[in-house]
């Protein structure tokens, strides 16, 4: 459903170790975030909080690897999310 998110997750054996996520929606971006993996008897002891934010635009590809692959988990934030802000970016001239 649109605007409906993905729970973190690992994509498991058979994708190892390269696998992608493509943004198929054609009304707005989707936020991918990447967390740490964790053991399961690490949870509620270690801190899972996202360590990446990335805009994914409508029919937009990205594809990790290696420590993305194997150390962290990912998921696909609820929603649409807009946040204005008045920091400049690059030059401040």
């Amino acid at each position: 459903q649109p605007g409906q998110g993905i729970l973190p997750h690992t994509d498991g054996p058979e994708y190892y170790s390269c696998t992608g996520t493509v943004s198929i929606s054609e009304e707005s971006a989707v936020i991918l975030n990447f967390l740490p993996r964790l053991d399961s008897d690490e949870i509620g002891r270690r801190d899972g909080s996202k360590v990446c934010e990335m805009v994914l635009h409508d029919r937009s590809l990205v594809v990790f690897r290696g420590e993305a692959y194997e150390k962290y988990c990912h998921s696909i934030v609820d929603g649409v999310r807009e946040e204005v802000t008045t920091c400049l970016c690059g030059n401040e001239s």
